[in-house]
């Protein structure tokens, strides 16, 4: 299908342009539901678990295994430095709405 266009500026009349529009019926990519699926969806980069608790409690993290070494020991440090910004479980998050985190199945 094509449509004539024209364009108007600053009084003068510009000459018509002829616009083509393209339509594609290809599927988009996510037509498909990732969650019923049965292929689980994989990280790019393998993950190395990191625990960033004080020794009594475990608090585990993942950062990326292809991190370079001297970065690696920077954000380490950094996430233990900050590890009492996180919210590690539902009780460290007063104020949030049960009806955010919670499941409910209509039966």
């Amino acid at each position: 299908m094509a449509v004539e266009a024209n364009s108007v500026e600053s009084g003068k009349e510009m000459p018509k342009v002829q616009l083509d529009c393209i339509y594609d019926d290809e599927p988009l990519g996510f037509e498909k539901d990732p969650v019923s699926s049965d292929q689980k969806m994989q990280a790019q980069d393998p993950l190395q678990e990191l625990d960033i608790g004080d020794g009594s409690i475990k608090r585990p993290t993942y950062i990326s295994a292809n991190i370079p070494d001297g970065l690696r020991v920077k954000l380490v440090e950094l996430l233990k430095e900050y590890k009492d910004c996180f919210a590690w479980d539902y009780n460290e998050m007063p104020g949030l709405n049960r009806k955010l985190v919670e499941h409910r199945l209509p039966v």
